[in-house]
């Protein structure tokens, strides 16, 4: 024998369904963009944080590039002091046709 149909525990159920259904949805929308907040913080994170090589971190001094230039500071010293005595730029007096400025007319 057939059983009688409630329409209020129907529609009640068919409500219920509803409700689930857009909890889920919400749910899973803040998931996503709760997902993409964090993805873009370590992404800003990672393009601001300042990184250092290894190489930066290290004292180790390779013996082979020491032997080829133990010098390199007293040479680069003694240059640039040589260089401010002398003067930066000579005068050179202006020959026949020579000027300060070049004239280039077509």
């Amino acid at each position: 024998m057939p059983q009688p149909i409630d329409f209020q525990t129907e529609v009640a159920k068919t409500t219920a369904a509803e409700r689930i259904q857009a909890i889920a949805d919400r749910a899973s929308l803040a998931a996503q963009q709760r997902e993409a907040m964090e993805a873009e913080e370590r992404r800003i994170h990672s393009e601001t944080e300042v990184v250092q090589t290894p190489e930066a971190q290290s004292e180790h001094v390779d013996p082979e590039l020491r032997r080829r230039t133990p010098y390199v500071q007293r040479r680069r010293k003694r240059n640039s002091a040589s260089s401010e005595e002398q003067d930066p730029a000579p005068h050179r007096p202006a020959g026949d046709g020579e000027g300060e400025r070049l004239d280039v007319t077509v």
